[in-house]
């Protein structure tokens, strides 16, 4: 699947707004990357890698999932990209966890701005 983690970010989005703390993705290498990623940022609590199925577990707090809201902003066929400076700019105005595809790998925007690198910006994600 040549565009998969925009499928791990709608069925994110979906189990939340559902109120189901689990939801489940198909397995790939980039897909693993992203839930590592959300698992470091917080966003998941865990995952299960079950043959080619990655199964994410929500954050729950008080018996619900954690309200979180995804935003997709690179779209196959629209590729958005960003310099540092301009996700420097925009996460002062607009904050929240940014997910980017960079030439030094998958990573976070506090990371990117760190590097003083730019890349694809994959989703931005409000906790």
């Amino acid at each position: 699947m040549k565009y998969s983690y925009n499928q791990i970010f709608n069925e994110l989005s979906k189990s939340n707004s559902s109120g189901r703390s689990m939801s489940s993705t198909q397995y790939s290498k980039l897909n693993l990357k992203i839930v590592k990623l959300l698992l470091n940022e917080g966003i998941i609590c865990g995952y299960l890698i079950n043959g080619n199925l990655i199964t994410l577990f929500s954050t729950v707090t008080n018996n619900k999932p954690t309200t979180i809201k995804i935003n997709n902003i690179s779209k196959p066929g629209n590729r958005v990209y960003w310099s540092a400076l301009k996700l420097k700019n925009i996460s002062f105005y607009k904050p929240g966890i940014y997910v980017l595809h960079t030439s030094k790998g998958l990573m976070c925007g506090e990371k990117a701005i760190q590097l003083n690198t730019g890349g694809e910006v994959l989703c931005y994600i409000n906790v």
